[in-house]
C-alpha cells in the first residue's frame, strides 16, 4: 500500500519557498559523484504532496543550493568545535536538516534551535520530530520574544545564528533592525547570512526556481561592509561568492566563467559571516 502523502498546509508566500532548496538539496542528493548527501531531504520529498516538478532542470539552483548548505554546515560545525557552551539557532529553518547533516558526534555537544512561523514548525513537526539536543520556535524571525528566551536560557551560551535562503525576501530596513536587535542582546556571537545584489532583485523574475513563486527578492546589498552600520558592534568577517567554491563548476562552463568574469553575476549572491562583539 502506498503510503499517503501530507498536503501542503503552507499559506505564507515566503514560507512557500522552503520546498525549492529542500528539492535541490534532494536533486544533488542523487547525482552521480554527488558532494552533498541528505537523505532526510529525499524522503521529505517523497512524503510531501506537492508539485515539485516546476523546478526540475534547475541545475544552478540545486548546486548553489547545496554549497551554501555545505559552506553553512561547515561553519556551524567549527563554532561547535571551537567553543564550550554553542548554540546554534537556525533563522527561518524551513525544512533544513543540518542538525541530521552534522550528526551525532557534532551535535552532541551543542544546542540547536530550528526557529520558523508556526505553520511551517508544525509541518516540520510532522516529518522532522524534535530530537535530543534540537528544539522547535514557532516565532516570525522579527519578534524579539524568542531572544529574550534564549538569551535568558543560555546565559553562558556562546551563539552562532545562521539564516540561510531567508532575508533576501525581506526589505532592507527590516532587515537592518533585526540585525540591531540581535546584536543589541547577543555579544560575543557570531551570524551567517547570504545577501542579494540590487541586479539580482531586479531580476529575480528570471531566477530559475524563484521565477514560479509568489516571493520576491527585496534585500538590495551592493556594499558588504554596509552591514556594519546596522549595528555598532556587528563587524564584517568573511565574504564568500559562489564562484569561490569548487563545486560550482559542475553548473557548466558558462555559468562558471560568467560568474567569474562579470561582476553582476559574481555579486549578485554572496554569504556573509559577522561577528558581534
Amino acid at each position: 500500500m502506498l503510503e499517503k502523502k501530507i498536503p501542503n498546509p503552507i499559506k505564507n508566500n515566503i514560507a512557500d519557498t522552503l520546498f525549492i532548496p529542500l528539492y535541490m538539496k534532494s536533486n544533488e542528493s542523487k547525482r552521480d559523484s554527488s558532494f552533498f548527501y541528505d537523505p532526510a531531504a529525499c524522503k521529505m520529498v517523497r512524503q510531501l504532496d506537492y508539485d515539485f516538478s516546476r523546478y526540475d532542470g534547475a541545475v544552478r539552483s540545486s548546486v548553489g543550493v547545496c554549497l551554501r548548505a555545505k559552506y553553512f554546515d561547515d561553519l556551524a560545525a567549527k563554532f561547535i568545535a571551537d567553543h564550550p557552551n554553542p548554540v546554534v539557532v537556525n533563522l527561518g529553518c524551513g525544512l533544513d536538516t543540518r542538525f541530521q547533516r552534522l550528526g551525532a558526534g557534532i551535535t552532541a555537544h551543542a544546542v540547536v534551535y530550528e526557529l520558523d512561523l508556526p505553520e511551517v514548525i508544525k509541518l516540520r513537526r510532522k516529518l522532522l520530530p524534535e530530537l535530543k539536543n534540537n528544539f522547535y520556535l514557532s516565532s516570525s524571525l522579527f519578534d524579539t520574544w524568542w531572544m529574550e528566551t534564549l538569551w535568558n536560557k543560555h546565559p553562558l551560551g556562546d551563539f552562532l545564528f545562521i539564516a540561510e535562503g531567508v532575508l533576501m525576501y525581506f526589505d532592507k530596513n527590516e532587515v537592518k533592525r533585526f540585525m540591531a536587535e540581535l546584536a543589541r542582546r547577543f555579544s560575543d556571537s557570531e551570524a551567517a547570512f547570504d545577501v542579494t545584489s540590487t541586479w539580482m532583485c531586479r531580476n529575480c523574475h528570471r531566477h530559475e526556481t524563484v521565477k514560479y513563486c509568489n516571493a520576491k527578492f527585496k534585500l538590495t546589498l551592493d556594499d558588504d561592509h554596509e552591514v556594519e552600520k546596522w549595528a555598532p558592534n556587528l563587524k564584517l568577517k568573511t565574504v564568500r561568492y559562489y564562484n569561490d567554491f569548487p563545486e560550482w563548476r559542475r553548473c557548466g562552463i558558462v555559468p562558471y566563467w560568467c560568474m567569474r568574469l562579470v561582476p553582476a553575476f559574481k555579486n549578485a549572491n554572496r554569504l556573509l559571516h559577522c561577528e558581534i562583539v
